[in-house]
C-alpha cells in the first residue's frame, strides 16, 4: 500500500476514536497533505441541489450528531477544498399560499477528509429553537437532504505563505 493510504487509515482509526474536534482539526491537516492520486470527480455542484442520503448517524455527545451522507454517485468524492463549506436546503420555512414551505438554507463544513470517496460527514450541534439544526436532529437513516457545494470561503494555495494561522 501507497504510504499516503496507510497514513489515511490510521487517522481514519483514530478519528472514528475521538469523534468532536479532532475531525474538524485532522481533516483540515489531511487536506493539506499532498494525495499523489488523481482527483475524483466531485459529486457536488455548487450550482446544482442534489439529494443526498443518510446512510448512518452516531452520537457524539447528548446534543451533537454525526451524519455520514451518501454521495449521489459512490464513486465520487465530496469535492471540498480546504477552508470550504456545503449549503443545506430544507422546507421549514414560512408556509406559502399553496401549502408548500419556503426553503432554510445554512451553511456546514464536512469533517470527512477531503479524498473521501462515496460519502461526506457532517457533525451537528442539535438546538431546539436553530431551524436547520433541529431539523438534522429529526432525521433518521434513510432520509435526504438537499445540499450543494463547494463555497469556497478562503482559496488554499499549498506554499504561498511561509506561515498560517488556525483557530
Amino acid at each position: 500500500q501507497a504510504a499516503s493510504d496507510i497514513l489515511f487509515q490510521k487517522m481514519n482509526a483514530v478519528l472514528s476514536r475521538l469523534r468532536v474536534a479532532a475531525p474538524v482539526i485532522a481533516g483540515a491537516a489531511l487536506a493539506t497533505h499532498r494525495d499523489d492520486r488523481a482527483r475524483l470527480e466531485s459529486g457536488l455542484s455548487p450550482s446544482e441541489w442534489r439529494p443526498l442520503t443518510v446512510l448512518t448517524i452516531d452520537k457524539v455527545s447528548p446534543n451533537t450528531k454525526k451524519f455520514r451522507f451518501l454521495l449521489p454517485d459512490e464513486s465520487t468524492t465530496a469535492g471540498l477544498p480546504v477552508a470550504s463549506c456545503l449549503l443545506t436546503k430544507a422546507p421549514l420555512g414560512a408556509e406559502k399560499p399553496d401549502g408548500t414551505r419556503k426553503p432554510v438554507i445554512r451553511p456546514y463544513t464536512p469533517t470527512s477528509p477531503p479524498h473521501a470517496v462515496g460519502y461526506l460527514d457532517l457533525v451537528v450541534k442539535v438546538y431546539e429553537q436553530g431551524v436547520m439544526s433541529a431539523h438534522f436532529g429529526r432525521l433518521a437513516v434513510g432520509d435526504t437532504v438537499e445540499m450543494k457545494g463547494p463555497i469556497v470561503k478562503l482559496p488554499y494555495a499549498p506554499n504561498a505563505w511561509e506561515r498560517i494561522g488556525m483557530v
